[in-house]
């Protein structure tokens, strides 16, 4: 199965426990998959250069979200529960060591609509930087399918 999905994207980061840079987005993406492994696709643009397009792909399997991110700069991300993910972001400087840790990693995919749920502590070079969560809802845009 493959469908439209008209996506509401919220995130935001908390210093201290209160939440700061929050970001909201509303784009249209793809749903693909049956039974244990989804993938839902969307791009967004850069608030500094329109021109500046990045292409997401969450995969949903088995109680793991994987995140990978099309441009050369930025991070892919693995999150599963309890587990510490280390990886890399990429600048345009240089690559800093970047770890997650998710302590809520929940998702609901059906027919007509589903959700997304994870919150994350992110860390920079092995320094705690911050909390994040990241609140994804999808809705069938109006029966469309591919």
């Amino acid at each position: 199965m493959r469908k439209t999905v008209l996506l509401s994207i919220t995130g935001f980061s908390k210093t201290n426990g209160i939440p700061d840079d929050v970001i909201r987005m509303f784009t249209t993406g793809f749903l693909s998959g049956d039974g244990d492994t989804w993938k839902l696709r969307y791009s967004e643009t850069s608030p500094d250069d329109v021109k500046d397009k990045n292409h997401i792909t969450l995969t949903l399997s088995k109680g793991t979200i994987t995140m990978t991110n099309s441009q050369a700069k930025g991070a892919d991300m693995v999150f599963v529960r309890g587990s510490r993910y280390q990886g890399v972001y990429r600048t345009p400087y240089g690559n800093l060591d970047m770890a997650v840790f998710p302590s809520v990693v929940n998702y609901r995919i059906g027919q007509n609509s589903g959700e997304i749920n994870l919150s994350y502590q992110l860390d920079f070079d092995g320094q705690y930087a911050s909390d994040h969560e990241l609140h994804i809802m999808y809705a069938d845009k109006s029966g469309t399918r591919h």
